[in-house]
């Protein structure tokens, strides 16, 4: 399925289950995580692709919890450069860093 088609997809449960989704946790299941896999394209369940609950430092100093980092570049080694994609941030929807 092409990534307009999943997005519109999870668009029209949005609608459906909205009204049910009463916990964080109730919409990463329902929405965030289907979201990551079927329209970003991350392996979930690989915890070199998708870190939940990551402790994050930014090129600004700060440091903050975020709920989910997708790594672009899952086989980096030491000393290499890899993005991350944040997602979840309080103050901002989405960073990137290099490290």
């Amino acid at each position: 399925m092409a990534i307009s088609d999943e997005i519109k997809v999870l668009a029209e449960k949005i609608v459906q289950v909205k009204d049910d989704l009463k916990t964080e946790e109730a919409t990463k299941l329902s929405l965030v995580n289907p979201f990551i896999y079927k329209v970003l394209g991350f392996d979930i369940g690989n915890p070199k692709e998708v870190v939940p609950e990551h402790k994050a430092d930014f090129r600004d100093g700060t440091c903050d919890k975020v709920d989910y980092a997708c790594y672009l570049n899952p086989d980096y080694s030491a000393g290499k450069q890899r993005k991350v994609c944040f997602l979840g941030q309080p103050h901002d929807m989405v960073k990137e860093i290099d490290r």
